[in-house]
């Protein structure tokens, strides 16, 4: 093994290191609430006080207020979500890492000689398309809570339709039929908080899912860098660690 390599390795080692510590020391001061000026503790608490508004006034206004606000969130999500996938993919076809096989020549050769690690740069690579890929997933689940929720905070009001009048010709499963008779005996008080407790937890689901895909994204960036050499990666791993504990404790 050469000596450039061995830095290689231990660059590599310590940028992986330092970057999920981090964040696994963070996520669980946050999951343990040990620090109230975490970004996302307030984030988590602003939520609920935007849905206790929206639920209380139900005025014009803030109705235009949600609109915009699951629109955006939405439009963000689709747009860097698609960019993540697509990157991903492009990392995983030839010349980089050839686990998409191309065309021409039996592609279960080529596939196998083309995912054997051979270098450090290899494996920095594997690592940028595994955040990558969480990054894609944690806006998917950013999307399915913002669609699920832009349904419940325009639908707890609405007229209640017995499931008796809707089920005739469809399939029906039990725990269907005891969602869909369950808020017939609802008085509109007892909707309205049972769907604000829902709303709450569709709202927080996107936020944190929303905090860990921009967090994946961030973890991804010293290993693009990795491509210019040991020092790239190391150099940008501090600047992204920085980055984060200023965002996160709210130091700038």
């Amino acid at each position: 093994m050469y000596p450039s390599e061995s830095f290689d390795i231990a660059a590599l080692a310590i940028s992986v290191i330092l970057l999920a510590s981090y964040h696994i020391i963070h996520i669980t001061e946050v999951y343990l609430e040990q620090n109230e000026v975490f970004n996302l503790s307030i984030n988590s608490k602003i939520t609920d006080l935007w849905v206790d508004k929206y639920f209380n006034s139900r005025n014009p206004e803030g109705m235009m207020e949600v609109i915009h606000a699951l629109r955006n969130t939405v439009l963000i999500a689709i747009f860097l979500g698609g960019y993540t996938l697509e990157s991903s993919y492009s990392l995983m076809s030839p010349p980089n890492m050839g686990f998409l096989p191309s065309s021409g020549g039996s592609s279960h050769r080529r596939m196998a000689a083309s995912m054997a690690i051979d270098s450090p740069s290899d494996i920095g690579n594997i690592v940028l398309i595994i955040c990558l890929f969480s990054s894609f997933i944690c806006w998917l689940q950013v999307l399915r809570n913002c669609i699920h929720l832009g349904f419940v905070i325009d639908g707890w009001d609405g007229p209640v339709i017995p499931y008796e009048h809707v089920s005739s010709g469809l399939p029906t499963l039990p725990s269907m039929q005891i969602r869909a008779t369950c808020p017939v005996t609802f008085s509109l008080s007892e909707r309205k908080a049972k769907f604000c407790v829902y709303a709450k937890f569709l709202a927080r689901n996107s936020i944190v899912y929303f905090s860990f895909a921009f967090r994946f994204l961030f973890v991804s960036i010293p290993f693009g860098y990795y491509s210019i050499g040991s020092a790239a990666l190391l150099a940008s791993t501090c600047v992204v660690l920085a980055l984060e504990v200023l965002w996160d404790y709210q130091l700038f």
